[in-house]
């Protein structure tokens, strides 16, 4: 669960080996999402907690990264 570019992926740090880290990086970010939208939906979650609220924040980040992306 914890891909990212710590001292145990030593030997990984090949532009190919970073893509492909990255890559499954944001199937699991994208697995998340969904399960967190389906929290949503179902009013599993309580749209004031201060996680949500850190939740948001990132994906409207996010949101604006791609839209600067798209219009490069």
């Amino acid at each position: 669960m914890t891909a990212g570019w710590s001292d145990e992926y030593q030997g990984l740090d090949s532009p190919r080996a970073k893509q492909v880290i990255a890559r499954f990086r944001l199937q699991r970010a994208d697995e998340i999402c969904r399960s967190v939208l389906g929290d949503l939906k179902a009013g599993v979650l309580p749209l004031d907690s201060p996680e949500l609220k850190q939740f948001r924040s990132t994906v409207s980040e996010m949101a604006e990264r791609f839209a600067h992306t798209e219009s490069s």
